[in-house]
């Protein structure tokens, strides 16, 4: 090849490659966009270590969930979905369960988060912390007996972090819950629950004469009391429980559960 064709190459080549780099940046920018466009909507609060404790000692909800992440772990990312399906009930103006979980996460990848981490020894991502939205300002250690701040070891789902939650408070949240807007005389059958939960628990204590200072819950067990009263819980809610049906109730819940049932078979009568 002749001096005068590398020449002309050369010049070619310098006159091409600006305008090849320049639509290359415009493709990734469409790219970009485009990806951008089809993002799905997100319900958890972003924290970091400036605005993390303001949030959660302002938030309205009793209790708040933590995710500790690292924006580069594929781990994170793959989980994200599930804790947007969980957070999409409890956050946002249109929350269909609002001020009850204030759902936050935190990347511990970026540098103004790192003691923020520490203080909750956060030694892989990603890890959830469940507990009174006031005291996870403060921070957890392990082995912390005192702290009523958990690790949420059954999370790998949305459906398991669901089902972790409503062991934790008693109630019956489902991931399809929709915002509902009954006629008056139409009753909310997530309402009927927990109003029967409540009952349950209003009925064992008053028949036990259980402390006010001592916690009865949907997980509290009729067998840690002592108690030996389903069938007064039938009489109470004017039902028939079968003896059978009876020999599986382990927990306040448990018994919620079955009266909740009976009482629709009865009221479809």
């Amino acid at each position: 090849m002749s001096r005068a064709s590398w020449i002309l190459i050369l010049i070619l080549s310098i006159i091409i490659a600006p305008s090849l780099k320049a639509e290359s940046r415009t493709l990734l920018r469409e790219i970009d966009n485009n990806n951008r466009s089809g993002d799905q909507k997100v319900y958890g609060v972003e924290l970091t270590a400036t605005d993390f404790d303001g949030a959660l000692n302002a938030t309205p909800a009793a209790h708040a969930i933590v995710e500790f992440y690292a924006h580069w772990c594929p781990a994170c990312r793959n989980y994200k979905p599930h804790f947007e399906k969980v957070a999409r009930l409890f956050n946002g103006p249109d929350a269909v369960h609002p001020g009850i979980i204030f759902m936050t996460r935190v990347d511990c990848a970026l540098k103004i988060n790192r003691d923020l981490c520490d203080k909750f020894s956060v030694s892989h991502y990603p890890v959830l912390f469940w507990g009174p939205a006031t005291e996870l300002s403060s921070g957890w250690k392990p082995n912390e007996l005192a702290s009523e701040i958990r690790v949420i070891d059954d999370r790998r789902t949305a459906e398991r972090l669901l089902n972790w939650i409503n062991n934790q408070i008693g109630s019956f949240y489902g991931l399809d819950d929709e915002i509902k807007h009954l006629p008056s005389d139409i009753s909310d059958p997530v309402q009927d629950k927990r109003e029967t939960l409540d009952k349950v628990c209003e009925v064992v204590r008053k028949q036990l004469a259980i402390e006010n200072n001592k916690p009865v819950t949907g997980e509290s067990k009729f067998v840690d009391l002592g108690a030996e009263i389903v069938m007064g819980l039938a009489k109470e809610f004017g039902i028939t429980v079968e003896e059978e049906n009876a020999e599986t109730i382990t927990t306040f819940q448990d018994a919620a559960y079955l009266i909740q049932k009976l009482c629709s078979e009865r009221s479809a009568y």
